[in-house]
């Protein structure tokens, strides 16, 4: 019967502190505070400060059906390409394939 008393004082000073907390809550001063300043031109500074890992939204791997030495590179990483658009070259030296046969050369 001991324990009920503890739990019924302890439930009792619970309910007296969220009405104290409460009524202050309801009952502090109204009036919300505001900083006005005038209206100036200027440069827009901001900074964001973040954790996390940037990822693109889509990503695309991109291959050859031969394998050599880069002659030339037209698009670098993160570069915006477009359908059709060469994106490298490959020189005609050494170039390596495991169908050698269907590989046009031209000169």
């Amino acid at each position: 019967m001991r324990h009920g008393r503890n739990y019924k004082g302890l439930f009792a000073l619970l309910a007296t502190t969220a009405g104290l907390y409460g009524w202050h809550y309801l009952h502090r001063d109204g009036a919300l505070k505001y900083q006005t300043v005038p209206v100036e031109r200027g440069d827009i500074r901001s900074t964001v400060t973040a954790d996390g890992t940037c990822s693109a939204l889509v990503t695309v791997q991109v291959g050859s059906q031969v394998s050599g030495n880069i002659k030339a590179l037209y698009a670098d990483f993160n570069s915006h390409v477009h359908k059709g658009q060469l994106l490298a070259e490959i020189c005609r030296g050494k170039v390596r394939s495991s169908s050698l046969g269907n590989i046009e050369s031209s000169s």
